[in-house]
């Protein structure tokens, strides 16, 4: 089963759909050499994260707003995985009906573990 939680293990969500792999990002700078060549200077470790689908009552996304400017730190509960972190993105809702909505959610993975 997958879910979205706090890390108090207050369920924000239990309707995941699309949960992408995960994914690795750094901070990259190209330069062009004297001779034309191009360098690519990588900074620090790359941070980790995975990006997921989910769909909320208008309580749970008034919740995971406000968690999210507190900086707050989430659960996904993907099968027998978890993973924890902070939202990188603020999510960008989209209405579906009078009460629910949509949103793509992506988390930064600070901690990865097993059930």
């Amino acid at each position: 089963m997958n879910q979205f939680l706090t890390v108090s293990n207050v369920v924000l969500s239990e309707n995941i759909g699309k949960i992408d792999p995960p994914e690795y990002e750094n901070l990259e700078v190209v330069n062009i050499t004297l001779d034309g060549q191009p360098h690519v200077q990588t900074t620090g470790s790359p941070l980790k994260s995975i990006r997921f689908d989910i769909l909320s009552t208008s309580e749970q996304v008034d919740q995971i707003n406000l968690l999210k400017s507190q900086g707050s730190r989430f659960k996904l509960v993907k099968g027998s995985v978890v993973y924890t972190g902070l939202l990188l993105d603020k999510p960008i809702w989209n209405r579906i009906t009078t009460d629910f909505h949509t949103s793509s959610i992506k988390l930064s993975i600070k901690e990865e573990g097993a059930l």
